[in-house]
């Protein structure tokens, strides 16, 4: 069995409209053999060729089965290109670059020339200057044909100068890629910089002449990556002022162009779910509140299929912002963001990890809300699909059912719950210091329900347990506030 067969992973990877798209693309009527393969790899959780095997044991082109799988990937490719065409700026310029050459194979140079002239507003406005070479290249061909030798000198100058413009314009932009890939290169191997031999790791990093002067930046995609490159410096380096102020600028650099311009919408919804994650991360609240209108209008802008799975982080960031911290639960925009998440998470075509984690936010949702039998319809679903060694976020699921039970007052049922799910836990190695404050303030809870003296008393030990437990000992703390709900409680 071949879990990671590339031609499995892209047809799992396609949308509904991709798919229904692709069989429309093929042709109506009898189906054909691609479409007979691509349905019955597209029912398969795991690749397994043996099990296609049997299944088309009667048809020919089953003893040439990797040769047709080749093509089948060749057509979807075809068809999602096509699929897409009108939204990718980069396949809008090639077609005009390839129109102007047919145009100049017949010996039409004049249009040939408008259709490249289309081609040389379109990199510039979607800042595509990686592309300029293929319309340059093109444009010397009309030069040396007798009806453009007519060309000035001085246009010539005005193209030989736009040519190197653009051509320091995909530099400028190269290097600031570079310097985000070395950020996180050495942010991996090294970590947080613990002493000054390691600090000046990066700091050598950042020294590059592209990061020493903002004016030398011209294009809109370099200026976002300039400020974001610094705000991951400073994030680094523990400057935390520096820091969020760098990613402010960052999202300032580039949202008049998002707002019109869907090229530059996924760096738009980068910039903001990196400063929700700051935000979540140094504990100030602030920054929420000066992008929250930002937050509800990005799906608007959001239209490029490419920004869908971006969009659905983003929301699912924000969600996770509002029901991780302390501030106070904005009802309205915690249940605007539940539906647009689950609706979301039946159109979109995501990873099962994926899903697992935005289902569990959407329960913690519920949960805040005081919604504890819709948490549990959230949360069991996760438990029955469960498989394997139990991870941190999964922990959490299972205590999560635990507080649900807790407050709905099912007293009862938790004295066997509490047995059955310590014995999980145990048999996974995950029943800590923290775990065991946990259900025993539970426990406690249960037999001195009508007894809020002694309540206080266990509620006191386990926030004290809260606080003095260091986040990666007690991984449940990364997926629920548990200091909010008690203080709520």
């Amino acid at each position: 069995m071949k879990s990671n067969d590339a031609l499995h992973v892209l047809i799992h990877s396609m949308s509904k409209s991709e798919k229904r798209h692709f069989k429309i693309y093929q042709g109506s009527g009898k189906k054909s053999n691609y479409i007979k393969l691509f349905d019955a790899i597209d029912k398969q959780e795991e690749y397994n060729e043996d099990q296609l095997k049997v299944k088309f044991k009667n048809e020919k082109f089953v003893k040439h089965i990797h040769v047709i799988k080749n093509q089948l990937g060749e057509k979807i490719l075809t068809s999602l290109r096509e699929f897409h065409r009108e939204k990718n700026p980069n396949q809008l310029i090639l077609d005009k670059i390839a129109d102007a050459d047919i145009l100049y194979q017949r010996g039409l140079y004049d249009m040939s020339f408008k259709y490249l002239e289309k081609a040389r507003e379109l990199i510039e406005e979607h800042e595509s200057y990686g592309l300029f070479i293929n319309y340059y290249s093109a444009k010397v061909l009309l030069w040396q044909k007798e009806g453009m030798l007519k060309t000035s000198e001085e246009e010539l100058n005005h193209i030989s100068e736009e040519a190197s413009d653009f051509l320091d314009y995909q530099q400028s932009h190269i290097d600031m890629l570079k310097v985000s890939q070395l950020l996180n290169k050495k942010a991996k191997t090294v970590g947080y910089p613990r002493n000054e031999k390691e600090r000046k790791v990066f700091e050598d990093i950042m020294s590059a002449t592209i990061m020493t002067d903002i004016s030398k930046v011209k294009t809109t995609k370099a200026k976002f990556n300039f400020y974001t490159n610094y705000s991951f410096f400073y994030l680094l380096t523990g400057q935390k002022e520096l820091c969020l102020e760098n990613n402010l600028k960052a999202i300032e650099a580039i949202e008049q162009k998002a707002l019109s311009n869907n090229s530059f919408v996924l760096d738009y919804i980068r910039g903001l779910s990196n400063l929700l994650y700051l935000t979540i991360t140094f504990k100030d609240f602030d920054y929420y509140k000066s992008i929250k209108e930002k937050l509800k209008n990005v799906t608007t802008i959001a239209s490029h299929d490419s920004s869908t799975k971006k969009l659905g982080d983003l929301k699912l960031i924000e969600l996770q912002y509002l029901t991780l911290t302390n501030s106070e639960i904005e009802t309205s925009r915690i249940q605007e963001l539940i539906n647009e998440l689950e609706e979301w998470i039946q159109k979109t075509e995501i990873t099962p990890n994926d899903k697992t984690t935005m289902t569990y936010y959407v329960a913690v949702a519920y949960f805040m809300l005081k919604e504890h039998d819709t948490c549990l319809d959230k949360l069991y679903p996760l438990i029955d699909n469960q498989k394997g060694k139990i991870n941190p976020l999964f922990l959490s699921v299972y205590l999560l059912v635990l507080l649900c039970h807790y407050e709905l007052k099912n007293y009862e049922y938790l004295n066997s719950l509490l047995r059955n799910t310590k014995r999980t836990l145990l048999n996974q190695n995950l029943y800590g210091s923290f775990e065991t404050e946990v259900f025993n303030y539970i426990r406690k809870g249960c037999m001195y329900d009508k007894d809020p003296k002694k309540m206080k008393k266990y509620k006191q030990a386990l926030l004290k347990q809260i606080q003095e437990t260091p986040k990666e000992e007690a991984s449940a703390l990364f997926y629920f506030n548990y200091e909010r709900w008690l203080n709520e409680s």
